[in-house]
């Protein structure tokens, strides 16, 4: 299902420090491969460090649910 550009840039994001992990830049790279696979998704602003973790953790969960799905 995901192209192995898509792995890299998740694995490389969840493998970064969490100053790191948690920007503003990795969840737009990230809501970029989601909207991909599940369509439109709601506006997010990634403006708040807390939305951005909740937000994150959120795609993890969708991520690895859609690798299980897969196999």
């Amino acid at each position: 299902m995901f192209t192995e550009a898509e792995i890299e840039i998740v694995d490389a994001i969840a493998k970064m420090p969490d100053s790191t992990r948690y920007t503003k830049y990795s969840c737009i790279k990230l809501y970029k491969i989601k909207e991909k696979y599940e369509g439109r998704q709601p506006r997010e602003c990634f403006c708040a460090s807390v939305r951005r973790r909740i937000w994150s953790k959120d795609f993890e969960s969708w991520y690895e649910k859609s690798l299980r799905s897969v196999h």
